[in-house]
């Protein structure tokens, strides 16, 4: 195979520091005929400046002393720049530098229903192969970079924003800045058969779960997204802790509060002056009772804590509390008023170096304040045997 020259940058990038059958690789994966050989010659150019020139080359330049290339190599793959020299209602006229012109349809530069092109302006292209031969796309550049950035975010794991467009047989359909994706519906939220039709239209953050150029597929998931939520907020919540929540449904129970990826439970019991106020959608603020890392569930209370139970309390001061929780911090006691203290894990097994005597969840203990952070709303306590 013939190198191209200097015409076109990434041919001749790959020229000086790979070699000819690289070069036959990449053309090959940008004309979408091999979507693995893409992958691993994505991989064998990672680090190098190639992807960011293609990702820089997706863009308008507006640049007045933009320079077009030396030498205008029509083939297929090739990179080009050409200026706008005339606008009609139908068509841009780009003039390379070879003082060839070209039509391109206006329909090429159009985002959010508006030209985004003017008379000057300089157009990065593609030489793809059309009906009538060879021929320059913006939006085959611009699909392109697309995929780049999606072979990124599939390799390295990280989401991206796509657009929930309507739901289809499956699942439903949605777009990455224009590419096609399509969300089944096992991974459109944590629990199949929610109305995720309601953010239709909207931005959602989702992952990626299959990619393939070859046949134009991209497959994503919210739920990988929300599971990572959920488990973030799992791991940082401690009894004690005060969260806003939204309603999101009421049982003869109890209701059931969204904290932004992890459901809670506010029993009956635990409503206090809500009791009989609560809405499906509100948003409320309740205290944590109770966190079970392992079967996911989270008890709630709406209970007030006694404004006056912060002066009573004072370091050294002893009293009977009820565990409602233990983790690997340590154990969490409810004390007088509704105030959650910490025991740490060090001090509980100190008190109880036998598992088989230690207290249990709802066990009534004796305890002593070790330390307070007002402030905070923070106790440290210490078991009494």
């Amino acid at each position: 195979m013939k190198l191209h020259q200097a015409s076109d940058p990434i041919l001749q990038f790959l020229a000086d520091y790979s070699n000819e059958a690289l070069v036959s690789s990449f053309l090959e994966c940008f004309s979408d005929r091999r979507n693995a050989e893409l992958r691993r010659l994505r991989v064998r150019m990672q680090g190098l400046e190639t992807e960011n020139q293609a990702l820089r080359m997706g863009h308008l330049s507006r640049a007045p002393d933009a320079a077009l290339d030396d030498e205008v190599v029509m083939a297929e793959g090739a990179l080009l720049t050409g200026q706008v020299v005339g606008i009609d209602h139908l068509y841009a006229v780009i003039r390379l530098s070879d003082g060839a012109e070209h039509l391109i349809p206006n329909a090429e530069f159009i985002e959010d229903e508006q030209l985004q092109i003017n008379v000057g302006d300089y157009i990065n292209f593609v030489v793809t192969v059309t009906t009538d031969g060879l021929g320059l796309s913006h939006l085959e550049l611009k699909k392109m970079q697309r995929w780049i950035e999606l072979a990124h975010a599939f390799d390295d794991g990280s989401s991206i924003k796509v657009e929930l467009q309507r739901p289809v047989k499956g699942g439903y359909n949605a777009s990455y800045r224009g590419t096609p994706v399509f969300m089944p519906h096992s991974h459109s939220d944590l629990a199949p058969g929610r109305h995720v039709e309601l953010l239709q239209g909207t931005m959602i953050e989702v992952k990626l779960l299959e990619l393939d150029r070859s046949f134009n597929r991209v497959i994503v998931s919210r739920r990988l997204v929300m599971e990572a939520v959920r488990d973030r907020l799992l791991a940082s919540l401690n009894p004690g802790d005060i969260v806003d929540g939204v309603l999101r449904n009421i049982t003869d129970f109890g209701a059931f509060v969204d904290l932004g990826g992890v459901v809670g439970l506010l029993h009956n019991t635990q409503m206090g002056p809500l009791a009989g106020t609560l809405e499906i959608g509100a948003t409320i603020k309740t205290r944590v009772l109770k966190v079970d890392r392992e079967d996911m569930k989270i008890a709630l209370t709406a209970k007030p804590v006694a404004s006056n139970v912060w002066a009573q309390l004072t370091v050294g001061s002893k009293m009977d509390g009820r565990i409602r929780n233990l983790t690997e911090t340590g154990a969490f006691v409810e004390i007088m008023g509704g105030v959650i203290g910490l025991v740490y894990q060090s001090d509980f097994k100190y008190s109880y170096p036998e598992s088989a005597t230690a207290p249990k969840v709802g066990d009534i203990v004796s305890v002593m304040v070790r330390n307070m952070d007002v402030e905070r709303r923070r106790v440290r306590l210490r078991m009494i045997r």
